[in-house]
Formats: structure tokens, C-alpha cells, sequence
């Protein structure tokens, strides 16, 4: 069995089901609005719109290493770790689609004793409680300057590891 919808209708349920403020062509297409950094007294945390599909076309979402992480623990998988300079890329899936999803990153300062030295980076995902199913991607970069100040660091991020030369 096949169902039509007339545009109308179809852009109504779109609507029905975002609670996000992007336009619909854009969330048809799997585009986001850009990332918007959130101070406050407790860290750092970067938002991004919901998307779907392959991440954002617009490039990664920045996040600063913060010292202690204090956000949600909603589900995350990461998929990989890139270097570029001193940004470790971080490609990251979860579900959603419907509202902004949050992201943090932290590094206590300690290394691991081993050569080369390990350090753990926490990544953090707050959905806001968004319920919608669509398998998101996202690419997070993380500032890792001060993790390199000692040259060669192996960081770990979830079940993933990356050898981070200082450029």
C-alpha cells in the first residue's frame, strides 16, 4: 500500500514531529544550524541542532577540553578519531532528530604511565530528552594543545584510541 501526502500535510507532520526552530527544507536536507557555546559556572558545553544523516556540511562542532565534566550521560558511540594539528576529530552516531543535542569534552590532566602516555578524554552527550529514533553523525573537535605539550600522547575516547603527535 502506498500513501500520498500533499506538501501541506507533509510539512505539517514535519513540523509536528521538530521541536527544533530550524526551517524544514533544512532538516529534510540533514543540514544544522551552526554550534552555539553555552559558559556557565560548571564547564562548558556546546550545543548543535539536531541533524540527520552524515555530519554537518558546515564542519565540525568545536568544544573546548574542559577540567571536569558535569552533563548527561545519554547514549554515544564513537565511530572514530582523526588528527588535524591540534584538534583531535571525534566522529560520533546517536539517535535523534528532534531537538539540540548537547556535547562536552574533558580531560582530568593526568597521563597514563606508559610510553607513549595515555590520556582519557570523557565525551559527554545530552539529548534533552529527545525521543526520535533517526541514527544521527556528528564530527566534535576537541582543542588538544594542552594534552600535546609534551609531545607524542595516545588518546582514548570511549572504546577508541589515536597516537596524537605534536605538530
Amino acid at each position: 500500500m502506498t500513501i500520498r501526502l500533499a506538501p501541506a500535510v507533509f510539512t505539517a507532520l514535519l513540523l509536528a514531529c521538530s521541536t527544533s526552530s530550524r526551517p524544514v527544507d533544512s532538516a529534510v536536507a540533514g543540514g544544522s544550524s551552526a554550534a552555539a557555546n553555552d559558559d556557565d559556572d560548571m564547564g562548558t558545553s556546546v550545543s548543535n541542532s539536531a541533524s540527520s544523516g552524515d555530519a554537518d556540511a558546515s564542519g565540525p562542532v568545536a568544544l573546548p577540553l574542559n577540567e571536569t565534566c558535569t552533563g548527561a550521560t545519554d547514549p554515544l558511540t564513537v565511530q572514530g578519531l582523526e588528527q588535524d594539528g591540534n584538534t583531535l576529530l571525534v566522529t560520533v552516531t546517536h539517535a535523534g532528530g528532534c531537538s539540540e543535542h548537547t556535547y562536552e569534552a574533558c580531560w582530568n590532566g593526568s597521563l597514563m604511565k606508559s610510553m607513549p602516555p595515555q590520556a582519557v578524554i570523557d565525551l559527554r552527550h545530552d539529548a534533552h530528552g529527545d525521543a526520535c529514533e533517526a541514527m544521527l553523525t556528528e564530527v566534535l573537535a576537541i582543542d588538544v594543545t594542552s594534552m600535546l605539550g609534551g609531545g607524542t600522547v595516545v588518546a582514548r575516547v570511549g572504546d577508541e584510541r589515536l597516537r596524537l603527535d605534536a605538530p
